[in-house]
């Protein structure tokens, strides 16, 4: 090969916003490459540090970062015509050589070499195999190979092929074929009469076997061993280094066919990918929807979790037009799935199926991106720690268009930058914060929550003006920030404001390039819980900051730094920065903690060596004060393994003596022994946790004392503690529940939670299309922070329970949060629009117990006027059917002195009732106005009064007749600003803070 260095051109990037959904977005411009243009396939090696691009008759590798073509090699016309054109490559899990196959069924051999005394920065290497002849300066035939090749794949040993007869085997990397790992499938197996071959294929030594796709579209996992392994929730399967060619693995088609596993109620499979750490198996479906799998510990069998299916309402006609989903890929901390689908588009989602992202919702100028996809993505590849996505793609429109000249730009490939949340590998550092800390390759992003109105703000210097708000290593300001609107004073101070006032800016915070320089990706951020102190820890070492001063902190000694690696996650712990690491030096693993007021140095370290190595499946491990039966003290130990989340209690001292023959699980330490009850299963399908802070006493320990837990596509879950009412302090009983899980309805990906303040924080994706002058071809990504309230929810499920009083103790206590008679709204809306559109008849209706529920607060009637101004009038008579007589409230708003509520209601009866009793109606409240000296109210009931044409006699008025008012009938406390129904429906999304 020759040497032919390229570099690359960098798009700018607007870094104030990122995209955010779960736990990887993309942010900024996206960057095209050049001269990449027909790519087929782009394919990263096992570190991620190199990628190759593989087109018909070229293969080039890529640094990915700097994303500078280092090495290219493009075959002649004669090798084309021998050999055939390049389809497909692998890596070797060393890097060492690149293995491509051919149209015409030959695989080429690549070996790579990093040579420094050579001009050439990678070569190839003869070497002398048997049965391998070098019959041009660039490849390698084997003699052997078996026909009809369809598909490849790298495994440590030897590459594995799947072939058009139906045969699967092994080729060693030096091009000789395992005479071992032959598989013959035969159709008996599948019951079909035709021909069964592979058509995908994926390997995973942590579930200890294959993901298969079969042509006639079966999915099916294939373990390794005969017999499986047991395995119990706390004790997940440990990595198989049982090679692919023992006699156990392979002993003969027979044998391999009767191990088969398949996927019940699959038979459009089309592509596969297994994610490690949570030990699913994901698999694509011709009808543009995905299913992911799990192995079923006790029937040694594969069971689908979820599917990943676009909502109808969201993405209409996509299922109709995107064509089957044949690209699946997991990030490499397998927290988030990419697809892309056969004619165009691709998206994002969460580990159990939570929609990220979707190109069918990007702002893609006049084309409609869900009926004609402009792009076609043919293969991706995710760069260190994710921070990039690289995407080749082809038009969509030079397949069936001969006008290629506003398509160039779409055929190549494209890196996205992409920001991720550090609850993506390091759960343990926010569980308990109340803000949304994001990191990206060299920056990073902080959403400050809230805090207790009561509670005194910090204020520190002015950092920015209402362009930007930023935090820079060496003071100065780059000219890629776009400016932000969010600001509406002339200066920001850093404090944690108020709900009410919620801070809607990103704090953008550069890291050092000293540290990136030789410690370039990030794998680990944590906060404080001041939110004062920042620390990250790349590939070596650590380094945090201090908001206040601005200033980082590094190792003065690099000696030191380059000693230990961050493996285990990191948190803060008061002023303590607590990590678990791997001592290089000393080949053993410790934890260790650094102090931020004194210079990181280990002359002040503290060390404790463990003889442990981190578990590959264990996403979360902490200590909490959460229990089943909540008037244990002792603290429990929290667990997410593989999405499951085990809680570990304690066995108390009068229980363990009682219980002496039972099975106990033992922890000794020390000589000393901590006894545990038998693990309890919370939830499954479990991504994120969070459990408030529960160290002083709270005025809401119904909402602190809870666990949170986020569930992908199924929502959020609250582990809510049923804490004693006043009637039920006296007697006890051990038969009742002390907590209990209720489902929470999301249209938000949870990022933070609010935990007195009952929201959780989140963010909103949007993207901008460029000039059609620009280098690029798709659209810049930007983010806008968001919330959303969940108190309704959870009494909503409360007293669907018949749980009432609970849910008035709840409510009772954030009867002061300014925003709670927005959520007895949101309650009561979702409520009635449910069943009052519903067809089926409701054999215990929860509308009426929602209104009795109301009644018990001050703000029911204007609740309940409110409600009806932002509901379709066709509900009406359902509300007004359990509430009651809408004038007998109006009376009642009068006699209570609530003349503006009374306001609200004269609409209502304006669109109800004949225009003389609203007429009647309103010289009531005129008059009762006058009287009160509620000069405003006067001034609109007049102008109301004058607006109601008299001729119209006992007709409905006209609703036009009441748009030119103004004051309390164009606005309420809820902002809305027309008196007309028409758009109410759409009216309660704008209810959310």
């Amino acid at each position: 090969m020759n040497s032919r260095k390229h570099t690359v051109r960098d798009s700018k990037t607007a870094d104030l916003y990122t995209l955010i959904a779960v736990m990887y977005w993309v942010y900024g411009w996206p960057q095209t490459l050049r001269n990449t243009a027909h790519t087929l396939a782009a394919v990263a090696n096992t570190d991620r540090s190199l990628f190759g691009l593989l087109s018909r008759d070229e293969l080039s590798i890529w640094y990915f970062r700097p994303s500078v073509r280092i090495v290219v090699h493009k075959r002649n016309s004669q090798s084309l015509q021998d050999f055939g054109s390049n389809v497909a490559m692998v890596w070797r899990p060393d890097s060492s050589l690149i293995v491509v196959q051919t149209d015409e069924d030959f695989l080429l051999f690549y070996n790579l070499i990093d040579d420094p005394n050579d001009g050439h920065l990678l070569d190839q290497k003869d070497v002398d195999i048997s049965g391998l002849r070098r019959e041009s300066s660039e490849l390698f035939i084997t003699e052997k190979i078996p026909s009809l090749i369809l598909i490849l794949m790298a495994a440590e040993e030897e590459i594995v092929i799947g072939t058009k007869n139906g045969e699967i085997c092994g080729i060693h990397w030096d091009g000789s074929i395992d005479e071992t790992f032959i598989w013959k499938l035969t159709s008996k197996t599948f019951s079909a009469t035709d021909d069964i071959n592979v058509v995908d294929i994926k390997y995973s030594s942590m579930i200890g076997g294959f993901g298969l796709v079969f042509s006639c579209g079966r999915a099916a996992f294939m373990p390794l061993h005969s017999h499986p392994q047991t395995s119990t929730t706390s004790q997940p399967s440990t990595p198989s280094t049982t090679p692919l060619s023992t006699p156990d693995v392979m002993s003969g088609s027979p044998q391999f066919n009767s191990r088969l596993q398949f996927v019940s109620e699959v038979d459009n499979a089309c592509s596969c990918a297994i994610n490690h750490k949570y030990q699913l198996i994901a698999f694509g479906l011709n009808n543009t929807e995905g299913v992911v799998c799990c192995l079923d510990d006790t029937q040694y069998g594969i069971t689908i979790t979820h599917r990943l299916v676009l909502s109808g309402d969201t993405f209409p006609d996509a299922s109709f037009t995107a064509g089957a989903l044949t690209c699946i890929q997991w990030t490499p901390d397998s927290t988030v799935l990419a697809t892309a689908w056969q004619r165009g588009g691709f998206a994002l989602w969460s580990v159990f199926g939570a929609l990220i992202a979707c190109s069918f919702s990007w702002d893609l100028g006049a084309v409609d991106a869900i009926k004609s996809s402009p792009f076609i993505v043919n293969s991706m590849a995710f760069g260190k720690e994710g921070y990039h996505l690289w995407l080749a793609t082809r038009s969509a429109k030079l397949d069936n268009s001969n006008d290629k000249s506003n398509n160039y730009l779409l055929d190549g490939v494209s890196k996205l930058s992409m920001a991720k949340s550090v609850i993506a590998s390091n759960p343990s550092s926010s569980i308990n914060e109340e803000l949304v800390l994001l990191t990206s390759e060299d920056r990073l992003f902080i959403g400050i929550g809230a805090v207790n109105v009561g509670q005194q703000q910090q204020h520190y210097s002015p950092m920015c003006s209402t362009d930007y708000i930023d935090h820079y290593c060496n003071g100065s300001i780059t000219d890629d920030i776009m400016p932000s609107t969010n600001c509406s004073s002339g200066e920001i101070y850093w404090e944690q404001q108020p709900i009410a006032v919620g801070n809607l800016q990103w704090i953008v915070i550069n890291m050092p390039q000293r540290y990136l320089a030789t410690n370039w990706p990030i794998r680990y951020a944590a906060i404080d819980n001041m939110s004062q102190h920042i620390v990250i820890a790349g590939r070596t070492g650590l380094a945090h900051y201090s908001i206040s001063h601005r200033k980082w902190k590094l190792f003065g000694n690099e000696t030191q730094e380059k000693d230990f690696e961050v493996c285990g996650g990191l948190l803060w712990c008061n002023e303590h920065i607590v990590l678990s690491c791997y001592n290089v030096m000393e080949s053993r693993y410790e934890l260790r903690t650094y102090s931020h007021k004194y210079k990181l140095d280990n002359e002040f370290v503290r060390v404790l060596k463990v003889d442990m190595v981190p578990p590959e499946c264990v996403t979360l491990v902490v200590l909490t004060n959460l229990h089943i039966e909540s008037t244990k003290e002792q603290l429990s130990i929290l667990m997410n393994i593989c999405g499951r989340l085990l809680l570990l209690e304690k066995e108390s001292t009068g229980e363990l003596s009682e219980q002496k023959a039972m099975p106990i699980n033992t922890i000794s330490n020390d000589n000393k022994s901590i006894v545990y009850k038998k693990v309890s299963i919370l939830a499954s399908g479990v991504e994120n946790v969070w459990i408030a802070n529960t160290g002083c006493k709270s005025d809401r320990p119904h909402l602190t004392e809870s666990l949170y837990v986020s569930c992908g596509a199924n929502g959020m879950g609250v582990w809510l503690p049923l804490l004693p009412v006043p009637e039920q302090q006296t007697t006890s009983h051990s038969f009742m529940s002390k907590r209990i899980m209720l489902p929470i309805a999301t249209h938000i990906y949870p990022l933070a939670i609010l935990f007195r303040d009952a929201v959780m924080l989140g963010a909103e994706n949007d993207t901008v299309l460029g000039s059609r002058h620009l280098p690029i071809s798709l659209p810049f990504s930007v983010v806008s922070r968001t919330s959303q309230v969940y108190l309704h929810h959870i009494l909503r499920e409360l007293l669907r329970r018949n749980l009432g009083l609970h849910a008035w103790e709840i409510a009772n206590s954030c009867t002061n949060l300014p925003y709670f008679p927005h959520s007895l709204e949101l309650l009561l809306h979702e409520v009635l629009e449910e069943e009052a559109t519903t067809s089926h008849p409701i054999p215990d209706a929860l509308l009426p117990r929602v209104v009795d529920f109301i009644r018990e607060f001050p703000v029911f009637l204007q609740t309940i006027v409110h409600c009806a101004r932002k509901t379709e009038l066709a509900l009406w008579p359902h509300l007004f059917a359990v509430v009651g007589n809408p004038k007998d409230l109006f009376q009642k708003c009068l006699s209570e002195g609530q003349l503006e509520t009374a306001a609200s209601y004269i609409i209502v009866l304006q669109n109800l009732e004949k225009s003389s009793i609203s007429r009647h109606y309103a010289s009531l409240l005129l008059e009762s106005a006058r009287n009160a000296g509620c000069f405003q109210v006067v001034k609109d009931l007049a102008r109301f009064l004058r607006a109601i044409d008299s001729s119209e006699g006992e007709t409905s008025v006209n609703r036009t007749s009441t748009s030119s008012t103004s004051g309390i009938f164009g606005s309420d406390s809820t902002l809305d600003t027309h008196p007309t129904l028409t758009r109410q429906t759409s009216g309660i999304n704008h209810m959310s803070p």
